[in-house]
């Protein structure tokens, strides 16, 4: 697993460098600027939440959505899921892309909508790894009965590719 700082180096930098932290303050011209956002839009002062606030907050929100992303996509890789969930994938790496180039134009709240989408449906393949290894050693097992061949050892290589170490699928390819 990569440290943290891998995954978003230039998101510490960020935060520690260009981000005040959102506390009441009166400076010197004793105008009160608004405290800390709550949940529902505004300051803990009751003012409205200022832009920037918002802007950050759905900036965290995209971050959190694609780190969480990334973590069950390298558990998927490391299964191989590319490979047995290939509309899946593509899918949830086209929504990726999407809310890359929304996290580029500063629409942060549709990017982390659009980074929490992909992150469903790489954990529904995760989800249903086992049903789809039962699955198709079910219809390899069906095709063989059938002397339907090539679609036995189709639905062999698919179990293989989702669990290498299938007995039952290296010997039905034997």
């Amino acid at each position: 697993r990569p440290p943290r700082s891998t995954l978003f180096p230039y998101t510490p930098l960020f935060r520690s460098q260009w981000l005040a932290p959102a506390t009441p303050d009166t400076r010197s011209s004793g105008i009160r600027l608004p405290g800390p956002s709550a949940p529902d839009g505004k300051t803990t002062d009751g003012a409205a939440a200022t832009q920037p606030e918002r802007s950050s907050a759905a900036r965290a929100d995209a971050e959190r959505s694609l780190r969480d992303y990334l973590r069950v996509r390298a558990r998927l890789e490391l299964m191989r899921a590319d490979t047995w969930a290939v509309e899946e994938w593509k899918a949830a790496a086209d929504l990726v892309n999407q809310g890359d180039r929304g996290f580029g134009q500063r629409r942060f709240a549709d990017s982390a909508r659009l980074y929490a989408q992909a992150l469903q449906v790489l954990q529904r393949v995760e989800s249903e790894r086992d049903a789809r290894l039962v699955a198709a050693l079910s219809t390899a097992q069906g095709a063989l009965g059938k002397n339907q061949e090539k679609i036995a050892i189709e639905n062999f290589r698919l179990a293989l590719a989702i669990d290498p170490d299938n007995q039952a699928a290296e010997q039905g390819l034997q």
